[in-house]
């Protein structure tokens, strides 16, 4: 069941919290000599309509007109996030500090850096994970401040705020995850479908957090011992595509 507002508020305090103290696994060396910035970012991920008409993103077709890009982008795609291997090594050292990076949409940002970004660039490889407590703080941070709310963000950049939830191990992070993309239907009715389905996607995912504590397709890449029952689950014809896709 899902919890109320007033406790999802702690909740987000609690756990916030808790990530600070959890030390990170950093790359051994972290270069911010790089000319990319935040307007990089946010055109590679969402387009130049977030520039020249930011709105859209918040409009019914824009999320669909991604979907191939974002989600089966293949290697093109991850060369291109390669190229942000330095700003995402320096977002999850927490070196990417100024009042651009703390602005809501800098926290987007930093989230598409630790979180997407870094799935694309280090594709196969412990490092695509290294980043995702980073990324799940700054979502909470952002989520705590009211940062994800019309007016301050577009549908889409708050998407990937709760994708970045969606990523987590902790069962409580999935609750608010469910919230949060439940709120969106108040907001935004006209995009009713793209609100569904991520309610779903996060059901998914939430269903193998609940039945294994953890996501048993990323053990190989953190160096876990599968159980008989993850190995067994592993070995399914029809295992999600998300769970297929870091090899």
């Amino acid at each position: 069941m899902i919890r109320s507002i007033g406790s999802l508020c702690l909740t987000v305090k609690c756990l916030a919290a808790s990530r600070s103290r959890i030390p990170l696994r950093m790359a051994s060396t972290v270069s911010v000599g790089t000319t990319l910035g935040k307007a990089d970012v946010l055109r590679f991920w969402f387009g130049d309509e977030y520039f020249e008409d930011r709105e859209a993103l918040s409009r019914p077709g824009y999320m669909e007109s991604q979907n191939d890009r974002w989600w089966m982008g293949g290697p093109e795609m991850d060369a291109q996030c390669e190229s942000f291997a330095d700003l995402v090594r320096a977002a999850g050292a927490g070196k990417l500090v100024g009042e651009e990076w703390e602005e809501p949409n800098g926290k987007v940002a930093r989230v598409l850096l630790c979180d997407q970004i870094a799935r694309g660039a280090f594709r196969g490889t412990t490092e695509a994970f290294a980043y995702d407590e980073v990324a799940c703080g700054l979502s909470m941070q952002a989520i705590e401040n009211g940062e994800d709310m019309p007016g301050i963000l577009t549908f889409a950049e708050r998407w990937f705020l709760y994708v970045a939830l969606m990523h987590s191990e902790n069962a409580e992070t999935h609750e608010l995850c469910l919230a949060r993309f439940h709120s969106y239907l108040e907001h935004y009715p006209e995009l009713e479908a793209d609100v569904r389905f991520g309610i779903g996607f996060e059901e998914a995912h939430y269903d193998v957090i609940k039945r294994f504590g953890r996501y048993p397709h990323r053990n190989k890449a953190l160096g876990r011992e599968n159980t008989p029952e993850e190995t067994e689950f592993l070995a399914q014809d029809d295992l999600p595509a998300w769970m297929r896709s870091q090899g």
